[in-house]
């Protein structure tokens, strides 16, 4: 959005003093906006452009916290694995490092 475009819609923008319906059959003393068609589309406009903005960054925050709890298990999962290859007789091993795999590929489904 534009800042100098906002600026400019302001100053055209007809101010007077009115009384207009709340909806539930009660009225309210405030103000009354009257602006260009031009200038009224611009707004909508940005509006609507900042609420794709604000879903897109609700879904990158999703993703990147569903990828950090994916890391997360799998820093886990390979340090386990570590621990069994270095401690571990080797027999045991693959099957357990198979195991840790699939204990953390269990999130991701």
């Amino acid at each position: 959005m534009s800042k100098e475009r906002l600026e400019e819609i302001k100053s055209r923008v007809w101010k007077d003093k009115g009384t207009y319906a709340m909806g539930d059959y009660s009225q309210r003393e405030g103000y009354i906006y009257t602006l260009s068609d031009y200038d009224y589309d611009w707004l909508v406009k940005q509006a609507e452009r900042a609420q794709e903005l604000e879903n897109h960054l609700k879904l990158y925050d999703f993703w990147y916290r569903t990828a950090y709890e994916q890391n997360k298990r799998y820093r886990e999962a390979l340090k386990n694995i570590y621990e069994l290859a270095e401690y571990d007789e080797y027999n045991n091993t693959l099957e357990q490092i198979v195991s840790e795999i699939e204990k953390a590929l269990e999130g991701t489904k």
